[in-house]
């Protein structure tokens, strides 16, 4: 079969509609624009997506049925709890999904949160057009996966394999993809992680068939570097979006920072004041102290001199009555002290002359 016209044949007005949800934690970005067009080509009945996590891809398969407004009825099943390869998330990410399911998608979208396999058995075997699985990448568990819903696939079925071009850990996509290219028809998308397309119904749409076929043709580059280019301008807007916050919030940084430098000079002024007040006091204190010290530089002396001179006059005193003469009149002194004494009590006797 001639290689189509890769422009012409693979891309629409449906991949460029602008999504209304991308987001930091998700690998599916790039892939949006691919979204768009393969619901615009297969026009499913049902489609079903294991594995929804932040909702970017489950919404951009949802917003081509409400674009196109088809009939889709569309499922989304997952735990929302994480996983050993997406990383464990909080209830606030399902509540996030949640909101936006119920605000734009509700009428023909179903989150259904429970495991795969109990979900599996909610669908009929050949009732679902297109099937997106996202869940562990592990060899066990991917297989597990698609040997269990591959039954539940119609004649039309399409299967989509997300991180098949992922190589680290133990992700093993690739490796359970490029088994499935021995069963049936494929092709790769490889940026954004890698995408797979298994074409597993025996009816597929002109457009599914003829992106199958591009597979190993150089027809395969061309178109897959057009939906890298086309993928790759929501991820320079959410990177661009992200350093866009990481400036604002820098310069937040820097005021916050800046307005504690003028609050640490005020109170920087306030301690400079409060320091020199303090000084100013201690002088005052140390004037006192040299005022004082000088006073009794000179008062010391003549308290001494005076002291010198009492102590003089305490042994004088001392030295006269332990004199000779001292003793020898106190007989004497003892009769006057007596004759005195009986003189002022006469004297103020009520009945003398």
């Amino acid at each position: 079969m001639a290689d189509p016209n890769p422009v012409a044949a693979f891309v629409s007005p449906a991949s460029l509609w602008p999504p209304r949800l991308v987001h930091e934690r998700s690998a599916w970005n790039e892939h949006i624009p691919f979204a768009g067009w393969i619901i615009e080509t297969t026009r499913p009945e049902v489609f079903v997506e294991l594995g929804t996590q932040t909702g970017v891809s489950y919404f951009a398969f949802c917003e081509g049925v409400l674009r196109l407004g088809l009939g889709t009825r569309c499922y989304a099943v997952d735990w929302w709890v994480g996983d050993e390869h997406s990383g464990l998330y909080d209830e606030g990410l399902f509540r996030a999904v949640s909101e936006m399911n119920a605000q734009w998608y509700e009428p023909f979208s179903l989150l259904l949160r429970t495991t795969f396999d109990d979900a599996a058995e909610r669908f009929d075997d050949g009732s679902i057009d297109l099937l997106h699985i996202d869940g562990l990448h592990t060899y066990e568990a991917i297989s597990h996966d698609v040997e269990t819903w591959l039954p539940k696939l119609s004649s039309r079925g399409l299967l989509l394999l997300h991180d098949t071009n992922e190589r680290k850990k133990d992700f093993a996509v690739h490796r359970f993809f490029s088994e499935l290219g021995n069963r049936y028809d494929t092709f790769e998308f490889l940026h954004g992680h890698g995408l797979g397309i298994v074409g597993v119904g025996e009816e597929q749409t002109q457009g599914v068939r003829d992106l199958l076929a591009l597979d190993g043709s150089p027809g395969a580059t061309t178109v897959r570097g057009l939906y890298e280019a086309l993928g790759s301008r929501y991820s320079a807007e959410l990177a661009s979006g992200l350093l866009s916050k990481q400036l604002a919030e820098r310069d937040r940084e820097l005021e916050r920072a800046a307005n504690e430098l003028d609050e640490s000079g005020v109170r920087e002024k306030v301690l400079t004041e409060r320091v020199a007040v303090q000084d100013r006091d201690l002088a005052r204190m140390k004037d006192l102290v040299d005022s004082l010290q000088q006073d009794s530089d000179v008062l010391g002396p003549q308290l001494a001199a005076q002291a010198t001179e009492a102590k003089r006059h305490q042994e004088r005193v001392a030295d006269l009555e332990n004199s000779r003469s001292w003793r020898l009149t106190a007989p004497l002194r003892l009769v006057a002290d007596r004759v005195k004494a009986s003189l002022r009590r006469t004297k103020r006797s009520p009945f003398g002359s």
